[in-house]
């Protein structure tokens, strides 16, 4: 047993003696401990008497030292076990924008409904941004759209497709079945370079030996959805963020000649920053409802 507890519950009972009995110690066993105490420290701790023993000052000065460490002790004990059981902590997670709107959003109330002394911090931004974010340890989970940097984490959660639409006045001119290079004779609507879709479907083009060269680009994957309505020209998105317009009549989809693979929505970590319990709990029901 520590010389130090051995110590503390001395000077807590003022008794060698009740000290061994509350420790289930021989009492000369306590003595010895103590006087090695001593001798470490260069300075006698107690002063002994008929009635039991008294802290030196320099007693009080180790027995307060210990108080306070004892207590720090038993609150991170109790600390730890509330995150434990997800009563306590915080979750930093990132998102980019399709996955926010059409994953995300949609399971953050009933987890929070589920464990309200959590705390959720959430990062929305682009892919490569939120990717940096897992990288560096500022997030501990995030839902992203594939293709996804081969450093990180991945499990694929639910699957979604890339389209091409048009609005009513731009439909009419398309050729049937147009390949990529059909259709980069009209204007496209793209977003950003930042994007994982940009640079997916960069690579559409690139396999097809088509420059991409978009006429119109947008930070955000719902405007592209208002200004292909507006037959500015031919918008590539998402399918979650066409699906109410086409649904409306407000656009159109083209049937391409070679339709681009399906993406996934997926959770994303890095392996070298370990998962909280509660991020590790958010996994857990990402993966249920991706199911």
């Amino acid at each position: 047993m520590d010389g130090y507890e051995i110590f503390f519950a001395a000077a807590e009972e003022k008794s060698i003696t009740a000290a061994a009995k509350r420790l289930f110690l021989s009492q000369p066993s306590v003595s010895r401990s103590v006087a090695r105490l001593e001798e470490e420290l260069g300075c006698r701790l107690f002063v002994r008497g008929k009635k039991g023993v008294q802290l030196t000052p320099e007693g009080e000065l180790l027995f307060a030292h210990i108080a306070r460490a004892r207590a720090q002790l038993a609150e991170a004990r109790e600390e730890i076990a509330a995150r434990g059981r997800f009563q306590k902590g915080t979750v930093r997670i990132g998102a980019s924008e399709m996955t926010l709107h059409h994953f995300l959003l949609p399971l953050l109330e009933p987890f929070c409904r589920q464990y309200p002394g959590l705390r959720l911090k959430l990062a929305n931004g682009s892919t490569p941004q939120i990717s940096a974010g897992l990288r560096s340890g500022t997030l501990d989970l995030a839902v992203l759209a594939g293709p996804i940097a081969e450093t990180l984490t991945v499990q694929k959660l639910r699957p979604f497709r890339d389209i091409v639409v048009a609005g009513p006045e731009i439909l009419p001119h398309l050729p049937k079945n147009p390949g990529l290079s059909e259709l980069s004779r009209f204007p496209l609507i793209m977003l950003d370079a930042e994007t994982s879709a940009r640079a997916f479907w960069e690579r559409q083009f690139a396999a097809e030996g088509v420059p991409l060269l978009p006429d119109i680009e947008l930070a955000t994957a719902d405007l592209v959805v208002p200004v292909a309505a507006h037959n500015l020209g031919v918008g590539f998105v998402p399918e979650p963020f066409a699906a109410e317009a086409l649904r409306k009549g407000e656009l159109f989809p083209v049937e391409i000649k070679n339709p681009p693979p399906e993406r996934w929505i997926c959770a994303v970590y890095d392996e070298r920053h370990p998962l909280s319990a509660a991020a590790a709990e958010m996994l857990r029901m990402f993966t249920d409802q991706g199911e």
